[in-house]
This record gives C-alpha cells, sequence and structure tokens, in this order.
C-alpha cells in the first residue's frame, strides 16, 4: 500500500483510517454495514466529534459498537487517531 501523508487535522486522518478500512472490506466481498465494532484511538478527548463527523460522511448508516480510548500519544507523532475494526462477512 503506498504511504500517505498523515499530516493533518483528525477529520482528515479519519477520512483516511475509514477509506483504508472500508477498501480492505472491500476487497473480502463486502462493505462498511459489515462492520460490527470501532476502537478508536485519539491523543485527545477534544478529536472525538472530528472522528465521529468523518464516520458520519463515509459510515453510510452503518451502526457499528464502537468504543474511544484517549492515549497518551501513538507511535507517529503526527498522527492524532488511530482505528481499528471488525467486521462479519458472509461466505
Amino acid at each position: 500500500m503506498a504511504r500517505r501523508n498523515v499530516e493533518g487535522k483528525v477529520y482528515q486522518q479519519s477520512l483516511i483510517i475509514f477509506s483504508i478500512i472500508g477498501s480492505a472490506i472491500c476487497e473480502l466481498g463486502g462493505n462498511l454495514n459489515a462492520l460490527v465494532r470501532l476502537r478508536i484511538f485519539v491523543t485527545d478527548a477534544s478529536y472525538i466529534p472530528d472522528v465521529v463527523r468523518a464516520w458520519n460522511a463515509v459510515g453510510s448508516g452503518a451502526k457499528p459498537a464502537a468504543t474511544a480510548v484517549v492515549v497518551a500519544a501513538l507511535i507517529d507523532p503526527r498522527l492524532k487517531v488511530e482505528i481499528e475494526a471488525q467486521a462479519i462477512l458472509d461466505e
């Protein structure tokens, strides 16, 4: 996968992450409605509204369970958000 510019605001970082998640699910024959769980890690609690706004822009009405956790830092200091996703796909 090509490296993406990770500089920027939380909203843009979240859109990139959700795009990567969506692409991975599509490669397996699913879509964002297959998501059942999101784990959102942010370096500041004030970032959560921007992550939610990004999800609402791309989420197609999917309503996975979600947990948000504030962490001291992520591995790359330019990153402000990291998102783990779980999906259930039909075989």
